[in-house]
């Protein structure tokens, strides 16, 4: 707060703590930024049993506990709505499944009054414009669709402005992109 800093994300953790820290800054018991919570993020099993293949036994066991692991539509919708009920202010994918795996969790996001917010569903046929209006509020490190600055022109409009009318950011994670190419 001294250097200007005013509110963040906890993009994907223990719930608990981070509320912790959030109450004790709402009765000044604690000086702080606002913070958004999104408590465990949602992950794709296969996913996470690549991101745990070599794993300390540390990161092994952070991993599993910052994330809600889950595979099918029934699963998505069963954490999504047991995160509502914690309190988060949104809910955070990082891994799908299937596409009707990213709808589930968008529409119970949605339903739950939560904006979803994490990675883009990457190789699934999801369109731009519809994720867009599906209540996703946030692309995390990378553009979606990845080649969205070469596509043609009326095209590419077509999706920023649905981006920018539904208030869908394209968030930069530079440190961590650092050594990729663009394009």
């Amino acid at each position: 707060v001294a250097h200007g800093v005013t509110t963040v994300r906890d993009m994907g953790g223990r719930f608990e703590d981070v509320d912790a820290l959030r109450r004790a800054i709402a009765r000044d018991a604690l000086v702080g930024p606002r913070i958004f919570a999104n408590g465990p993020q949602i992950e794709n099993a296969a996913a996470i049993a690549e991101i745990l293949r070599g794993a300390t036994a540390a990161d092994s066991a952070r991993a599993r506990r910052d994330r809600l692991v889950l595979s099918t539509p029934a699963e998505a919708t069963r954490a999504v709505d047991s995160l509502a009920k914690l309190g988060v202010d949104a809910i955070k994918a990082r891994d799908f499944a299937d596409a009707s795996t990213y709808w589930a969790i968008a529409n119970a996001a949605r339903r739950n009054g939560k904006s979803l917010v994490g990675h883009a569903p990457f190789g699934l046929n999801v369109d731009p414009i519809a994720l867009a209006d599906s209540g996703q509020r946030s692309l995390e490190h990378w553009y979606f669709p990845t080649d969205l600055p070469s596509r043609p022109r009326a095209e590419y409009e077509r999706i920023v402005a649905a981006y920018a009318r539904n208030g869908t950011a394209l968030v930069p994670t530079t440190l961590v992109m650092r050594g990729r190419k663009l394009g």
